[in-house]
């Protein structure tokens, strides 16, 4: 099965960039020529952090986050075919695998467009693998957080104004 060879340029910034250097990618089974993928450099990947800084200035409201894992999802399975002639050209993989790779690839990008709607007012903590250690969660997250803790506090103290618990609770220190 013949998967014609296609050029992919960086999309940095919302904006197709074209460093003039490209990498081959060449399929593992037979070394034909898959496609084409623009290198990047440094000063892309300064442009790439630099941009990705910028978005998270203002991130997108959970309900727009879940609308593009959906609108992704349906990509997938619209082409679901193409997707798995892709994967089975570059990876070398049996078609009949790369079919499942490429479902389950649509099946997680609909469940994270789910739980991108449930995610409200919790603090993950970053710190449960290695490389989250030292990181703190986002602000509005914590505030989320603060708040539940101290409507639990309240929740277990009598009705009586000398029993509260809530005025012990310090301001959240990362606030």
């Amino acid at each position: 099965m013949a998967v014609t060879a296609s050029e992919k340029k960086l999309l940095i910034g919302g904006e197709w960039v074209e460093t003039g250097d490209w990498v081959e990618v060449r399929s593992p089974y037979s070394g034909d020529l898959v496609g084409r993928v623009a290198k990047a450099g440094a000063a892309e990947a300064r442009r790439a952090i630099d941009a990705a800084e910028a978005a998270m200035r203002e991130p997108l409201p959970a309900h727009k986050r879940a609308e593009i894992l959906v609108r992704v999802a349906g990509f997938l399975g619209r082409r679901h075919d193409e997707v798995a002639q892709t994967i089975s050209a570059e990876a070398g993989k049996p078609l009949k695998a790369a079919k499942v790779e490429a479902a389950r690839a649509m099946s997680t990008f609909t469940m994270a467009a789910v739980e991108a709607r449930k995610l409200a007012g919790e603090m993950v903590p970053m710190d449960a693998s290695q490389a989250g250690e030292g990181s703190s969660p986002s602000r509005c997250a914590c505030r989320s957080a603060w708040s539940a803790r101290s409507r639990r506090s309240t929740s277990r103290s009598t009705s009586s104004p000398t029993r509260s618990r809530r005025h012990l609770l310090p301001a959240a220190p990362w606030c």
